[in-house]
C-alpha cells in the first residue's frame, strides 16, 4: 500500500469517526467516496431535496468510475450517517429496474 492510499484511509476514518450519529458530518448533506489513494467529498445544504443530492451522488460516482471496493458514507440532511457499501447495491438495483 502506497504512503498516499494510507493517508488517504486514515483520512477517511477520521471523517467516519467525527460524524455525529444523530447529525451527521455538518447536519446537511454530505456524501464522501475513498477510492483507492483519493477521498472525493460531495457537501449540498439542505435547499436540496433527497432526490436532487441522490442525483449528485449518482453523478459523482458515475463520474469517478465507483466500484463496490469504493468505500465511505453519507449523511443526511439534518440526520446521520450510512455506510456506503449499503447505498452502493441499493443503488445497483435501482439502475437495473
Amino acid at each position: 500500500m502506497s504512503n498516499w492510499t494510507q493517508a488517504a484511509n486514515t483520512e477517511m476514518r477520521q471523517w467516519q469517526a467525527r460524524a455525529h450519529p444523530d447529525m451527521g458530518l455538518s447536519y446537511e448533506w454530505d456524501h464522501m467516496v475513498l477510492k483507492k489513494d483519493q477521498l472525493y467529498h460531495l457537501h449540498a445544504g439542505c435547499v436540496f431535496s433527497e432526490e436532487n443530492f441522490s442525483q449528485m451522488r449518482r453523478n459523482l460516482e458515475e463520474m469517478i468510475g465507483m466500484d463496490v471496493r469504493a468505500t465511505g458514507l453519507t449523511c443526511r440532511c439534518g440526520g446521520g450517517c450510512s455506510d456506503l457499501h449499503a447505498l452502493f447495491f441499493d443503488n445497483q438495483e435501482l439502475k437495473h429496474e
